[in-house]
């Protein structure tokens, strides 16, 4: 399988754990490589911005990470964590479609 950058906007849906309905993420790598920048949003407020670094986004002044990793149909999930402790765990799927 190929493994894909991700990027566009994303609706995050919560699986298990602390993962909070009603967010968002719009995703924009840089070309060359796996880094870049995104927002999110919840409830369509913007409430921080990532960095992205591979498959991690690390959300700037806040001790908030996400590790996402593709799965083998194609699908992005991934772990929230906080200060190091897992919140819980989530999948992506594309608004733009």
């Amino acid at each position: 399988m190929q493994t894909h950058t991700i990027s566009g906007r994303w609706k995050v849906i919560p699986e298990a754990g602390k993962v909070p309905s009603g967010l968002r993420l719009s995703v924009k790598p840089k070309q060359k490589n796996a880094t870049g920048s995104g927002w999110a949003k919840l409830g369509g407020i913007p409430v921080g911005r990532f960095h992205i670094a591979g498959s991690t986004f690390k959300h700037g002044f806040l001790p908030l990470v996400e590790q996402l990793e593709q799965r083998k149909d194609g699908a992005w999930h991934g772990r929230m964590y906080w200060r190091g402790k897992e919140l819980g765990m989530f999948r992506l799927e594309p608004l733009d479609a």
